[in-house]
């Protein structure tokens, strides 16, 4: 009777264990420190430690390295990090980490940012021409 109690315990203790073992994995960050490291090196690195999977396009990543420390951070705060500065971003889809390019910021884009442009339209004599429209390079409207 008393071995088999103790059987019991000891099996009862176990199963707990294992149930909560994966638990202190998802509250575990990643902590890793690079220097100069490649890019695609840092982003595979950093999917290790956690346990995701990356999708991304390594042979335009080469130029870029990374220099910066993670310390318990989550995946986002990791992924953030690594690819700060870089003309990257990411989004994490279920166990998948999906980077690709940022889109190129457009030239009326850049002119909506403050750039002020005066100035009068006229014709060949130098008349003002009423009515005129001005429209950026790119299709952006801006007035008359």
């Amino acid at each position: 009777m008393r071995k088999s109690m103790t059987t019991r315990l000891v099996s009862l203790t176990m199963a707990a264990a294992l149930l909560l073992y994966p638990l202190s994995l998802l509250a575990q960050g990643i902590s890793a420190s690079f220097s100069s490291t490649p890019l695609a090196t840092a982003i595979k690195s950093v999917c290790d430690k956690s346990g995701y999977h990356a999708s991304f396009n390594g042979d335009e990543m080469g130029k870029y390295t990374v220099t910066c420390s993670l310390s318990e951070s989550s995946i986002e705060e990791a992924m953030a990090k690594v690819l700060e500065g870089k003309p990257y971003t990411y989004r994490v889809d279920g166990k998948q980490v999906i980077i690709s390019k940022k889109a190129p910021q457009t030239q009326s884009k850049q002119q909506d940012a403050g750039q002020v442009i005066k100035g009068k339209v006229v014709d060949e004599k130098g008349e003002p021409l009423p009515g005129a429209n001005v429209i950026l390079k790119g299709g952006a409207y801006v007035g008359t």
